[in-house]
């Protein structure tokens, strides 16, 4: 793990753990637009996948679809990682933890919320995605693009985002019984 140094930015520990590795030997562009990511996304914990052919990186607990990172683990060769973008740590995850970590919904949705708290809190975690662009990979959707918890479930299951699909059935479920 590489632990944080006040006098060491979170760029800088990145860079040292891509030299470390070698990794990406080709596009290494990408990780400018991970250190942008970390600034986009401060606050935040992100996975970072480093490639032989480029790197991954995605915001956790956002509901971004877990393929962006799984789908590359499944080729193999990759070095998951995960960085707190607060704290500055970059710490090596197993593959297993990776996935398990890519594939929690954005937050924890339970039965003892009442129904104007449940309807903010994934109208947030829906309104923030959004904002951030997040889904989609031609065409963001926009938050008012969808009236209904309903069509956003079938929006996600028409992109196979199973994280979103199981937190969207979830939060209709929840609502159906207030």
């Amino acid at each position: 793990m590489q632990k944080p140094n006040p006098t060491i930015s979170l760029k800088d520990r990145m860079q040292a753990v891509s030299d470390e590795i070698g990794y990406p030997r080709h596009f290494k562009s990408d990780l400018d637009v991970d250190f942008n990511l970390v600034e986009k996304y401060h606050g935040s914990q992100m996975i970072w996948l480093l490639r032989e052919h480029g790197t991954v990186m995605v915001p956790l607990k956002m509901g971004v679809d877990p393929v962006m990172i799984t789908g590359w683990m499944e080729k193999g060769n990759t070095f998951p990682f995960l960085v707190d973008t607060s704290s500055g740590e970059v710490t090596p995850l197993s593959a297993q933890k990776a996935h398990e970590v890519v594939n929690k919904p954005p937050i924890e949705l339970n039965r003892e919320a009442s129904k104007e708290n449940l309807i903010e809190k994934v109208n947030g975690i829906l309104e923030k995605g959004c904002e951030k662009g997040i889904w989609g990979l031609f065409q963001k959707p926009a938050f008012d693009e969808f009236e209904t918890w309903s069509a956003w479930l079938a929006y996600f299951r028409s992109t196979n985002n199973t994280v979103m699909i199981n937190f969207m059935a979830k939060a209709i479920r929840l609502l159906a019984i207030r």
